[in-house]
């Protein structure tokens, strides 16, 4: 599942008061084999607020949330909603570090399912393993390693 998040800004209510502060939320719902979950039904849980909708022709799910929110619930149904098979997943919602850092890279490559195994300061095979797929998934020379041109194109696909 790819995440996304900005940051905030003022909204206004339908009545034309202010209402909470909100940023976006973008994510793309995927089996496990990175096959995006196609114009499926799917429901978003944030502080107490529900948002329905239906993923688009790449799963994304796009929404605007509470700036505050710290975690959310998704349900994505495979089958006819509210009781048809579904997959559920609970979000920790936080800024990521800036794309051009390598902690930032690989919580991004998590984000679209490449699970680069352990983020931390050292790339290791999981890590570079990871890399390759992006590589070879993005038409880019597969060298296993996090360099510029891979950096540019993780930030492009991700976003923010």
């Amino acid at each position: 599942m790819k995440l996304a998040s900005g940051a905030g800004e003022r909204a206004h209510g339908e009545l034309g008061g202010p209402a909470d502060a909100t940023r976006p939320l973008e994510l793309v719902v995927a089996d496990g084999a990175s096959e995006p979950y196609r114009e499926k039904r799917y429901e978003l849980a944030v502080m107490g607020r529900e948002y329905r909708g239906t993923t688009s022709a790449d799963g994304r799910i796009s929404e605007r949330i509470p700036a505050d929110a710290t975690q959310a619930s998704v349900t994505v149904w495979l089958g006819q909603p509210p009781a048809g098979a579904a997959e559920r997943w609970t979000l920790e919602l936080r800024e990521l570090p800036p794309a051009a850092t390598f902690a930032g890279a690989m919580q991004r490559l998590r984000n679209m399912g490449y699970h680069p195994g352990v983020v931390g300061d050292e790339p290791d095979t999981a890590t570079r393993e990871a890399v390759g797929r992006f590589q070879h998934d993005h038409e880019l020379p597969v060298t296993g390693e996090l360099d510029d041109a891979t950096g540019d194109k993780v930030a492009e696909v991700h976003g923010a």
